[in-house]
């Protein structure tokens, strides 16, 4: 078995990154924490559900809204 480790570094003195530290450290399972949201990444099932644009609407002009 071929283990490889890609280490991740938190700036405790960034607010932004000390709260993901504490987020983080929530988990019990910081590795497999780290590797889901690798995979939902890869799958692109982030942000929000793309939207239909219903049949007869100009996509075109409606592009900047969706």
């Amino acid at each position: 078995m071929k283990i490889v480790r890609k280490p991740v570094a938190f700036n405790a003195d960034d607010p932004d990154q000390a709260a993901m530290l504490e987020h983080a450290a929530q988990r019990p399972n910081f590795s497999g924490y780290i590797k889901r949201l690798i995979q939902r990444d890869m799958e692109g099932s982030w942000g929000p559900p793309k939207k239909e644009v219903p049949a007869g609407v100009d996509r075109e002009l409606m592009a900047d809204l969706i």
